[in-house]
Parts: structure tokens; sequence; C-alpha cells
């Protein structure tokens, strides 16, 4: 690619698909089904540091794999949410014990997604942000100042849009799954 960072990353559905994996795994192993709450939570986590996405659609800048991809943001995640669900649980009543596993479900899903980030091909995460040391499974330990921004490269662009149409079919391969195994209707 013009001897520009190549990448390889996950999508929405990848995420979310590696998320569930995790959660099925932990469940055949700890022989213990997940709530549906902490399954939302899982997932919503698998997918929540993609958020900078959006910020970078709607402001036209480039912040994708920065802050939303670090340990802090993590910790950040899970402090905010537990305090939500305290507050929460003035209004229903939520033991200590749930709030414990929906706050872990989210973090483990973020921390999922990180992880999925960093095997990746590509840059990896910058796991102690603000350093912009980024961690990759491929590329070892690197220091990158400024991350490529795809919106200003067609070659780029191009190239994700690929990953993206491959990321779809392993939702749409997932969806089928499911309806296969009679998990959802329509």
């Amino acid at each position: 690619m013009n001897g520009e960072v190549v990448r390889v990353m996950g999508y929405g559905f990848m995420h979310i698909i590696t998320a569930w994996i995790f959660g099925r795994t932990y469940e055949i192993i700890a022989k213990k089904k997940l709530t549906q709450q902490v399954w939302f939570f899982l997932l919503l986590g698998g997918i929540l540091p993609d958020i900078d996405h959006l910020i970078d659609w709607g402001f036209g800048v480039h912040i994708h794999r920065t802050f939303t991809h670090s340990l802090l943001f993590v910790l950040v995640m899970m402090i905010l949410f537990a305090g939500v669900l305290m507050l929460l649980s003035l209004v229903r009543t939520l033991s200590k014990k749930e709030i414990t596993e929906l706050v872990l479900a989210l973090g483990f899903g973020i921390a999922i997604h990180l992880f999925l980030d960093m095997i990746t091909f590509g840059v990896g995460v910058p796991l102690l942000w603000p350093s912009l040391w980024y961690v990759s499974l491929w590329n070892g330990v690197q220091y990158i100042p400024a991350l490529p921004n795809v919106f200003n490269n067609l070659e780029l662009l191009q190239f994700d849009a690929k990953i993206m149409i491959l990321d779809m079919g392993l939702g749409a391969a997932w969806v089928f799954y499911l309806v296969l195994r009679k998990k959802i209707k329509f």
C-alpha cells in the first residue's frame, strides 16, 4: 500500500462474534449460563471502542484507535457504568453481585475488542494511551505519532471497504446460523 501502514482490522460483526465466542467458551468451561443482561453488556463492550468512528465520521477528525482503544478507556467505562448502575439500583433493586457481573461483562467485552485489534494485521492499539506506543502481535510495540486517515486516501479506503464486506459476510453467516438453530425468528 505504497509504504503506508497496512491494516486489517475487525469491524462490528467480527467484534460481536468474537465477544460471543468468548462468552460461549466461558459458559462451557464454567458450566454457567450468562444472563441476557450480561450477554447484552458483553456484546456492547465488544463494539464500544469503535464509537470513535462516529466522532471521526461526524466531525471529520481522526481519533480512531486512540483513547477508546486503551486500558484507560476500559477502566473509565467500567467506573462510569458502575456509577450508572448504582444510581439505577436506587430505582430498581440491583444487588452488588448483579452490578459486578454487568460491569465485568462490559469491561471484558471492551478488553476482547482490544485483544482482537492487537492480533489482527495492523498497527495494534495504544494500550497505555496517551502514550503513542502501539501494541500489535504482528508488529510488536512501535511508536506511531499519527495514524493514517483512511478518508484522505482512496487506496486505504478501498482496502477497508473490502474488509468491511468480509465483515458483513461474517455477520450475515452468524445471523443465518442463529436462524438455523432457531435462536432468532423473523
